[in-house]
């Protein structure tokens, strides 16, 4: 997560989300770690920081929120 949010290419922070969508998505053991990873401290706040990034593609923000649901 630290990651998606120090980088400043949209482009990058775009395929990261993919990513983290995709892992989200399928269900293996790599699965579980991620959902437990998503509710450590702080983890929530840092996807609402991207929420906040001005001049963003829509897509972006619509991944974004697609990580939270």
């Amino acid at each position: 997560m630290g990651f998606i949010l120090s980088v400043k290419d949209s482009a990058l922070v775009l395929e990261a989300l993919d990513l983290l969508i995709y892992l989200l998505e399928s269900r293996s053991r790599r699965h579980d770690q991620l959902i437990i990873l998503m509710f450590e401290p702080d983890q929530a706040e840092m996807l609402y920081q991207l929420l906040t990034y001005p001049a963003q593609p829509i897509i972006f923000y619509e991944k974004v929120v697609k990580v939270r649901t």
